[in-house]
C-alpha cells in the first residue's frame, strides 16, 4: 500500500501565502492523509500546513528540517539565512555534515554575490565532507569556491572526486573542462567537453529530503 505523501509548500510573499492555503485545501480534499509542510505565512498556517519554523520551535534539533530550509533559502539564494541556519545546527550538533554544509553553502553564496574570499565556504565545506564523505555536489561546489580562489590544481581534484562519485555530473564535467582549457590541458578539456555534451542537462535540484524523513 501507497503511504501517504509529505508535500512541501513555498511562499515568499502575501499573495503566494494566500495561494499556498487555497492549493493546500484542495490537496486535503484529494488526498487527506497528505503532511503538507511549507514555508510561508498565517494563512498557510490557518490552513493545515505544518511551518517549518513551527516545527523548529517545537523540535529544535529535527535535521531534515533544516536541510529543506536550507533548500529554500539556496534557491532564494539567501546566503545569510544560509549562514546562520547552518551555525544554528552546528550549535546543535556539530558532528553532522548537515550544518557544515549549510554554513559553507551561505558562505559561497555572500561571497559570488559580494566579490569577497571564499575561503570561509572553502572551511566550512571541507569539513562538511570530512563528517561525509560521498556527497557529488558537494565536491562540486567546493570545486567551484576553489576555482574562484585561483586554487586551480585542488579545483580539479574536487571536480574530478565529484564525477567519481556521479559521472553522469554534467555541470562538473563542463567545469573540468574550462578548467583544464584554463590550466593548458586542452585534449583533457576537449575529452571533458564531448562528454558534457553527451549527456542531459540536469534538472534543478527539487525539495527531496521532507519525503524522505522518517516520523518525529
Amino acid at each position: 500500500m501507497t503511504s501517504a505523501p509529505t508535500i512541501l509548500l513555498l511562499a515568499g510573499e502575501a499573495s503566494g501565502d494566500d495561494h499556498a492555503a487555497a492549493l493546500s485545501v484542495a490537496v486535503r480534499k484529494r488526498l487527506p492523509g497528505a503532511r503538507l509542510i511549507g514555508l510561508g505565512g498565517p494563512l498557510m498556517a490557518a490552513a493545515g500546513v505544518e511551518l517549518l519554523e513551527q516545527i523548529l520551535a517545537d523540535d529544535e534539533g529535527f535535521e531534515p528540517v533544516y536541510k529543506a530550509l536550507g533548500e529554500c533559502y539556496e534557491l532564494d539564494r539567501n546566503g545569510e539565512a544560509l549562514t546562520s541556519l547552518g551555525q544554528r545546527f552546528i550549535a546543535l550538533q556539530p558532528s553532522s555534515a548537515t550544518g557544515h554544509h549549510l554554513k559553507g553553502m551561505g558562505h559561497f553564496r555572500l561571497a559570488t554575490d559580494s566579490g569577497t574570499s571564499m575561503l570561509p565556504a572553502i572551511e566550512a565545506l571541507q569539513r562538511a565532507i570530512e563528517l561525509e564523505p560521498g556527497v557529488s555536489d558537494r565536491h562540486f561546489t567546493l570545486a567551484k569556491a576553489l576555482e574562484w580562489e585561483k586554487k586551480h590544481d585542488q579545483a580539479i581534484a574536487e571536480l574530478k572526486e565529484a564525477i567519481r562519485l556521479d559521472p553522469k555530473h554534467d555541470s562538473a564535467h563542463y567545469v573540468l573542462a574550462t578548467l583544464y582549457r584554463r590550466t593548458g590541458s586542452r585534449d583533457l578539456a576537449a575529452e571533458e567537453l564531448k562528454i558534457h555534451q553527451s549527456l542531459p542537462e540536469r534538472a534543478p535540484r527539487g525539495i527531496r529530503l521532507l519525503v524522505e524523513t522518517q516520523p518525529r
